[in-house]
């Protein structure tokens, strides 16, 4: 008998909403595996008073549900108002993500770290782009002492995996922080150049705690309400186990393409000022200046792999007819 997986979901259901905030796309960096959408600058951040009654309007559309504020860029950091965003954010009772290259300077952080806004952090090492894994953990280990999850994830290409290997053993070594080797998703196919030893390396280096993680202040979420992403897949012949996205995502068991997804039902992903339901952009787009809502119903997938963690833990069900014949 043939079995299959047919069902892909959240280990442990949650009950919050998540909202993925692309603010402005103006980066320092310039990734060779980043699409220009993300980088070029092209969409510029808005005012301070613009962003205040977009959040007014996220902070309706989630009514009485607990929910997350997840702020991307570009360089999020680069926004010249982006602490005082934070902080109104913060007022309208979100929890506060955010995801950074951590390359402004370690004054910009401890301000940062002083304003007491960050629930978690996810701080991406760009091995491509620097060699100074060392300020990473330096600015990690700023929130040593705060209840802020720090989690370091860490990019490579082909010519900077063992760049990527040591700045992993470094903040192993000498952060509080949760670190990963990342898998890199898109159109360039370098782990055909890795070497055996490298892929098996790769595939099994997944959210590593810090040597520091014992004496790092535990964040004070419930938690029900942390961000978590570990996943529960389902197979044809009722068994099933736990895994998370990174580890599909190298194992290449990230493809669901023509499965039925109910993403957009308690995750949303602003684009600048267009709404999607996740960051696949699967399914109608919206504009922010409209009335903002979650959909809760299943769309088919009509991509070749789900390349985000967040998009990863909505439900995925793959219907019977498209099974496997045996």
């Amino acid at each position: 008998m043939k079995i299959f997986p047919i069902k892909v979901e959240k280990a442990i259901q949650s009950d919050y909403k998540f909202i993925e905030w692309k603010i402005h796309n103006v980066c320092n960096h310039n990734c060779s595996f980043c699409g220009t959408q993300h980088k070029d600058g092209s969409q510029r951040w808005f005012s301070l008073e613009k962003y205040k009654e977009y959040t007014d309007k996220l902070v309706e559309a989630c009514g009485d549900v607990p929910f997350w504020i997840q702020i991307t860029g570009g360089e999020p950091t680069l926004y010249p108002d982006l602490i005082p965003l934070l902080a109104y954010i913060k007022s309208k009772g979100a929890m506060i993500s955010m995801i950074s290259n951590g390359s402004r300077t370690i004054r910009w952080w401890k301000e940062l770290q002083e304003s007491k806004l960050m629930d978690y952090l996810f701080l991406t090492y760009h091995s491509e782009q620097t060699n100074d894994y060392h300020h990473i953990a330096e600015v990690a280990n700023l929130f040593h002492n705060d209840p802020t999850e720090v989690i370091c994830l860490i990019t490579h290409v082909y010519n900077t995996l063992d760049t990527a290997f040591e700045a992993q053993d470094y903040l192993i070594k000498n952060t509080g922080a949760t670190i990963t080797v990342k898998a890199m998703m898109g159109d360039q196919d370098i782990y055909s150049k890795y070497t055996t030893e490298e892929i098996t390396k790769l595939k099994s280096e997944n959210w590593i705690p810090g040597l520091g993680k014992d004496t790092k202040v535990k964040s004070l979420i419930d938690p029900k309400y942390k961000i978590n992403h570990n996943l529960k897949i389902t197979y044809s012949n009722n068994l099933s186990f736990n895994s998370e996205p990174q580890q599909l995502m190298k194992q290449q068991q990230n493809k669901f393409l023509g499965w039925d997804c109910n993403i957009g039902s308690f995750t949303m992903r602003i684009d600048h000022d267009v709404i999607y339901r996740g960051v696949c952009e699967q399914g109608e787009k919206r504009s922010i200046y409209d009335n903002i809502s979650f959909i809760d119903n299943y769309i088919p997938c009509k991509i070749e792999q789900c390349f985000c963690g967040t998009d990863m833990i909505a439900t995925k069900i793959l219907p019977k007819n498209k099974y496997p014949r045996a």
